[in-house]
């Protein structure tokens, strides 16, 4: 992700990214069900909301390096 200062933040590294938040459970009869995965939820649920904080700052004349879940990889 890039912020409004053009600095490259870091949201997932992952092979395949996904903000899906439930699991597939196979039955003994062979039907699936999806469930709610809690850790899932909190920690995506988290990572939207440090992004929305991050594009949203107003902090113009200080230099964001960390915020929640984010961190800062590359200069601007």
């Amino acid at each position: 992700m890039i912020d409004d200062q053009m600095n490259a933040w870091l949201m997932e590294l992952n092979a395949n990214p996904s903000l899906n938040v439930y699991v597939d459970k196979d039955l003994d009869n062979g039907d699936i069900v999806q469930t709610l995965c809690e850790l899932d939820k909190y920690v995506k649920s988290m990572l939207i909301s440090d992004t929305f904080r991050l594009v949203t700052s107003d902090e113009d004349n200080e230099e964001i390096l960390e915020l929640g879940s984010l961190k800062k990889i590359l200069p601007a």
